[in-house]
């Protein structure tokens, strides 16, 4: 119970500090998890990042009402939100704008880039039911020297 709504006041924290109305709006996302396989980088420690952690993850493809691509990672009091530099949908590698909510309440803007990014189907609809995502991201939780590589499974959200 706790955790469900500490995640429900992330989310509508997240809505309000950023602004992203069309977030509110989505006509469809994907619920599941991502669970980091490999981490690469000095600073890695410094963010506690390390293979075997499990996040429940959030994916939103661009759509109507929402151009950007979005998605999310969420850890027991931290999370991270992610779109594409530029908006639109996340490609096989580009960079990426992020926010993150820290273990302190508090709240971190910064940059990084992605690589190796598959979305399995390619091009997920409102009708797709299962959607897997892989790839490696660069600057995890803004730690310059720190590289993960995560699989994610999802579902379509009711």
């Amino acid at each position: 119970m706790f955790r469900k709504g500490l995640l429900g006041i992330m989310a509508i924290a997240a809505l309000a500090v950023t602004g992203d109305a069309a977030s509110a709006q989505t006509p469809y996302a994907f619920a599941g998890s991502a669970l980091i396989t490999q981490v690469t980088g000095a600073d890695c420690d410094a963010v506690s990042a390390q293979a075997g952690e499990l996040h429940t993850a959030v994916f939103r493809p661009a759509q109507a009402g929402a151009p950007s691509a979005g998605l999310q990672f969420l850890q027991f009091q931290s999370a991270l939100r992610m779109q594409p530099a530029g908006g639109g949908d996340f490609l096989a590698a580009g960079n990426y704008s992020a926010m993150m909510f820290t273990g302190r309440a508090g709240l971190v803007k910064y940059n990084g880039s992605y690589t190796n990014l598959i979305i399995k189907p390619p091009s997920p609809t409102a009708t797709t039911k299962i959607l897997d995502i892989s790839g490696r991201l660069t600057n995890f939780r803004k730690a310059g020297n720190c590289t993960v590589t995560f699989r994610a499974g999802f579902v379509l959200k009711p």
